[in-house]
């Protein structure tokens, strides 16, 4: 009987019926596609398959457990590798939730009432000299005219202006960028390597106003000390100080806020929809782009065309995928009997050794897939360092994920940004915080691993969870000028013929312009792209790669979504594609490159050198080829907002005619804007619009303001002047431009109210030189030492790319090249016993050595270190004498270097002597009493502390005698004072000589 309670019974019980709902679906699929039996042919599926749905949905009466048993007899079909049409796995949706529930009318009625209230006395008796009257005024403003309904930016606004208000402007837009820190939020902007979530909050002109009006104020001496509240109860009692309406307010901050939605859709002039409104509540979560990357909608600089190479040589020899056969064991036959073999016996404690014995015949008694022996295997491997009961806690957290996630999928053919996807897919599946960042560092751990055993592909950027425990929305957008010249850059490419260009510049037009996945188009055949008007292109599975998600199956319109130029480019590329294909061949792909037509294009060498010209061509350090798809969707539901007529005024985000982007959005739509927004998430191949929101919408700040900008005000010119929108001389020369029965429009006032406050553009940062290696351009010095050195590798370990690393660090990747494969080469260096020399446990399957953790160790390191660097080029034979001395004569189980000759070591100590005192040393004496060399062995280590290791034997021969030369810990006094150690050596030393011999060895001959 289960002792658990609460949730984790809850739990225990939930799984139990889903493994119940499997168990029957798989048998209901046995009844209607037996194992044994031949598949139906394509002719009778169809009726078998109903039969079986009908089955389905007669034993399952509940909806999540229908489609449960629907999706597992999918996959179950799936795995006997027919081919046949495969029905779709099924997908459901949450009802959405109403806006407008009778509470939040109830409290937009008492918020109407606080509004008027303010509003007409601020507008009439103009402003208060009161500063928190002036503060209020700001947050009300702040709240409706400029659309924040989210309370968490009321605390971030409140916080800056009791430091420094920073209001930019873009286009004579102004705007702030305010940073929050709260959970729920994704982080969208990396600054020093720090991820943080900064949102645009675009000001209306009354908002400015109030900023310049409380500015002015606390200038004064007796406001100089005030200070703006920061908590939610301090803000909430300040707005609604002197509210003396029929209907009580919220009590909460948070829902004061949002009751403000009823009253600005209802401002004259104003239609905003309800996917905007709840952004601008916090329910729909979209994300600014990072303000240097929002300069480029005004100041478009680029640098002149890079010539940058296409290929790189460490692609070259990229390793073939393994064939594999069909697993003997399903799924969750193979699941089952993982957990049996590290089920523990209660008669017989599993051990390190049985359980790895248990597992290892596991692998060689079943045929198992890919994702199976990647797992097992290195469930196997950890179990050298680790304890069965650990090799449970990472089976109950990854094993289920891992092969459910995996299923379907070709993990011999997947790329880098396939495994990126399926990990950061994996972390979200995990519901709690902190589990999802222990998953991260298992998973990274588990990468790294497939990757030496596998010839899984590099990862070119780390699995993360930050401390926050946040995913990150990489938001980025490709301006139209920046695309432009992107084009241009691919004539530049200096190992590509002419029509290879054509191909490369069709793919990038495809994703910019149709927001397709790297690997949804290199896939595309020929018969995928529909030769009509429109040029449906149909995102499918087949032989050349997989679809992401169920959702990914679609069509979506090619050419209507170009440019005149944009056209020619891939009707050229497809003409020459088709001329090619000789035997007529409709399976073969549009977009390959190379002698064999049947291998896609390495999705790698395309985005690498997408994000190389794009960081070279705009100095934005963040862009990558998947924001050619960001900038598709973004565009998309800026025009399906704005619409043709007001589109048009944003030529660096929508390029189209007004009579073209009708075109297009109809196209998408069929004229019904009602579900606009699944619509585009149909177009971009996502279940639901959230992820639109979540990750791909850049532009909902803008669409807010633009909308609230068109407010009109029903005022005369004593109040517009009262609240600070014009003087009487400029307010006149407005009103002579207006008609007299008009009303005010509120996007009038923005000249005035921005000279006021003396704002200042924001500029796109200057175009960098070009980050590739190449000898055509010159390259920032690289900074070559071992710091550098210890990085790249430790990232590579992580399992990112050298070739990454070399562009972020300017260094040859050849020079990489060298180091890994000189680290590798020194960690299998064995001694004549057969055993690794310098590879200790700790650092099993590492590419580098255990680096010291002292701050003392670290900060003597760093000077040695300078002083070796100062003394090299002087000293530079001894010193490589020393080094390789060191290195074979090392071992892993001591701590220091074995000299079997007392001139060795005398010449060893006096080579280090201009950095290292004789009492920093210590030797321990091996059989030296007898030593026939005694005398020369003590003036080679007079003045070094010595111990005796070993003592000689009063009978036998004499010997020679023998030393170990170790090194004292910086904090050996304070070890021992506290602890029952005699000495403490210090591993410093031993880790220099092993990074210099990472950088410095040049043949591999020599470290043997």
């Amino acid at each position: 009987m289960s002792k658990l309670i609460g949730k984790e019974a809850r739990q225990q019980q939930r799984n139990r019926h889903q493994n119940n709902v499997l168990k029957k679906a798989k048998e209901l699929s046995e009844k209607y596609f037996p194992s044994g039996a031949t598949f139906p042919s394509s002719e009778n599926f169809d009726s078998t398959w109903l039969k079986l749905t009908e089955n389905l949905a007669e034993v399952f009466k509940s909806q999540i457990d229908f489609k449960r048993a629907f999706n597992h007899c999918i996959a179950l079909i799936k795995e006997k590798k027919v081919d046949i049409a495969i029905p779709s796995f099924l997908v459901t949706q949450r009802a959405e939730i109403p806006i407008y529930t009778q509470k939040l009318m109830q409290d937009g009625l008492a918020f109407n009432w606080l509004y008027t209230h303010w509003f007409d006395n601020l507008s009439n008796n103009g402003q208060s000299n009161n500063i928190s009257d002036a503060y209020r005024a700001i947050i009300m403003s702040f709240i409706c005219h400029s659309g924040c309904l989210n309370h968490h930016l009321l605390i971030a606004i409140s916080n800056q202006l009791n430091t420094s208000l920073d209001i930019s402007t873009v286009n004579n837009l102004p705007f702030i960028n305010l940073e929050m820190n709260e959970n729920g939020f994704n982080t969208n902007v990396v600054n020093q390597n720090e991820k943080t979530t900064q949102i645009t909050c675009y000001l209306s002109p009354i908002t400015i106003s109030c900023i310049s009006h409380f500015l002015a104020l606390k200038k004064a001496p007796q406001n100089t000390l005030w200070q703006a509240p920061s908590e939610n109860k301090n803000i909430h009692a300040l707005i609604i100080q002197d509210y003396v309406g029929p209907i009580p307010l919220p009590n909460t901050l948070n829902k004061l806020v949002k009751s403000a939605v009823s009253l600005i859709t209802f401002f004259p002039n104003v239609r905003i929809s309800q996917s905007i409104l709840e952004y601008s509540m916090g329910r729909n979560k979209a994300y600014s782009l990072p303000k240097e990357n929002l300069a480029r909608l005004a100041t478009c600089a680029i640098k002149e065309h890079p010539k940058l190479h296409f290929y790189n040589p460490l692609r070259q020899n990229k390793s073939k995928a393994r064939l594999r056969l069909k697993p003997t064991l399903p799924l969750s036959n193979f699941y089952q009997t993982l957990a049996g073999e590290l089920k523990e016996n209660a008669k017989k404690k599993l051990t390190s050794e049985s359980t790895a014995k248990k597992l290892k015949n596991v692998v060689n008694e079943n045929q198992l897939s890919t994702a199976q022996e990647v797992l097992i295997k290195w469930f196997i491997q950890k179990l050298d360092t680790c304890k069965p009961s650990t090799i449970r806690t990472y089976h109950s957290t990854l094993s289920r994920k891992w092969l459910y996630q995996t299923e379907g999928l070709n993990l011999e053919e997947a790329e880098e940004q396939d495994f990126q996807d399926l990990y950061d897919e994996l972390i979200e599946l995990t519901h709690y915080q902190k589990q999802k960042t222990k998953l991260a560092a298992r998973l990274s751990d588990f990468h790294a691993f497939a990757v030496q055993e596998f010839d899984f592909p590099l990862l070119l950027e780390p699995i993360s969870n930050d401390s926050q425990h946040k995913s990150h929305t990489n938001a980025g957008f490709v301006d139209e000028t920046l695309f432009k010249a992107l084009l241009d850059a691919v004539d530049q490419i200096i190992d590509l013929d002419f029509n290879n260009k054509l191909i490369i510049k069709s793919i990038l037009i495809i994703s910019y312009r149709c927001g397709l996945r790297i690997s949804e188009i290199i896939k595309l055949r020929l018969i995928d792209i529909e030769n009509s008007q429109e040029g449906w292109l149909k995102v499918r599975e087949n032989k050349f790669g997989n679809n992401k998600s169920p959702s990914s199956l679609r069509k979506v319109p090619l050419y209507i979504s170009l440019l005149d130029h944009e056209k020619k480019i891939v009707t050229a590329s497809l003409n020459l594609a088709r001329q090619e294909n000789i035997n007529g061949a409709e399976n073969r792909l549009a977009f390959t490159i190379g002698q064999d037509k049947n291998q896609p294009i390495d999705k790698f060498l395309i985005s690498n050198f997408t994000s190389t010209a794009l960081r070279a061509l705009s100095g934005l350090e963040h862009l990558v080829f998947h924001h050619l798809r960001h900038s598709a969707v973004s565009r998309l539901q800026l025009m399906f907002e704005f619409g043709a007529e007001e589109s048009v005024n944003y030529a660096e985000i929508v390029p189209y005619s007004a009579g073209q982007i009708n075109k297009i959005t109809d196209t998408i739509a069929a004229k019904t804007l009602r579900n606009k927004y699944y619509a585009i998430a149909a177009f971009d191949g996502h279940s639901s619009p959230e992820t639109c929101f979540n990750h791909y919408f850049h532009f909902c700040d803008l669409i807010l303001y633009s909308n609230l900008l068109k407010m009109k005000l029903d005022l005369t010119q004593k109040q517009l002047v009262n609240l600070g929108l014009g003087s009487r001389r400029n307010l006149r020369q407005l009103a002579q431009s207006k008609n007299t029965d008009d009303c005010w429009s509120i996007d009038g006032f923005l000249e005035h109210t921005l000279k006021k406050l003396k704002t200042t553009p924001i500029k796109s940062p200057k175009a960098k030189k070009n980050l590739a290696i190449q000898p055509e351009f010159s390259t920032p010095k690289p900074i070559i030492n071992i710091e550098t050195c210890y990085n790249i590798l430790n990232q590579i370990e992580r399992g990112i790319d050298p070739i990454e690393l070399a562009f972020k660090y300017h260094i040859d990747s050849n020079t990489i090249d060298k180091w890994r494969s000189n680290a590798k080469t020194l960690m299998s260096v064995k001694t004549r016993y057969d055993t690794p020399r310098l590879q200790s446990k700790r650092s099993f399957q590492s590419l580098l050595p255990s680096k010291p953790n002292a701050t003392s160790e670290l900060k003597w390191l760093d000077s040695i270190i300078t002083k070796v660097r100062q003394e090299y080029p002087i000293n530079r034979q001894e010193i490589q004498w020393a080094l390789d001395y060191a290195l074979h004569n090392k071992s892993n189980s001591k701590s220091g270097i074995y000299f079997s000759k007392p001139e060795d070591l005398a010449r060893f100590v006096d080579t280090f002597s201009f950095a290292i005192l004789k009492s920093k040393w210590r030797v321990l004496t091996l059989s030296m009493k007898h030593s026939t060399q005694k005398e020369h062995w003590i003036n080679a280590y007079k003045g070094i502390q010595a111990l005796t290791s070993k003592s000689s034997s009063g009978n036998g021969r004499t010997g020679k005698g023998a030393i170990w030369l170790e090194l004292r810990h910086s904090d050996e006094k304070e070890i021992i004072a506290h602890g029952k150690q005699k000495k403490h050596s210090s591993s410093a030393l031993i880790f220099l000589f092993h990074m210099m011999g990472i950088m410095m060895i040049k043949s591999r001959e020599s470290l043997k």
